[in-house]
């Protein structure tokens, strides 16, 4: 029995083109009372907590504080944690400086 020769497809040795993705410069609209709400929060909290214990806190929806913690950390305003399927958040030393300078100002008034 003879066996029977199968063609194989020549191997493209052709350079491809890298496709570029294009981000957003600008960060979705945000409401400044949730954005104040969950910056005080994170502020009076010395350690990492998860989404839920935020969102529970601010009094807000789930999808909602993860856009929010997700978009402070695009600006370096938070650090993040990821454990299993849970994701955890805290200030940045640099970010607790400014609250606490924005504090001071308006005690001064």
């Amino acid at each position: 029995m003879m066996k029977k020769k199968i063609n194989k497809p020549k191997k493209d040795h052709t350079v491809r083109p890298i496709k570029i993705i294009k981000v957003k410069e600008s960060s979705p609209k945000l409401n400044p009372h949730y954005k104040r709400a969950l910056l005080d929060i994170l502020y009076t909290y010395h350690s990492f907590e998860s989404t839920n214990t935020l969102r529970k806190e601010a009094e807000l929806d789930w999808t909602t504080t993860s856009k929010y913690l997700k978009v402070f950390h695009q600006k370096k305003w938070l650090i993040h944690k990821k454990s299993g399927n849970r994701d955890y958040w805290k200030l940045t030393n640099e970010t607790r400086i400014i609250i606490e300078s924005e504090k001071e100002k308006k005690r001064k008034k």
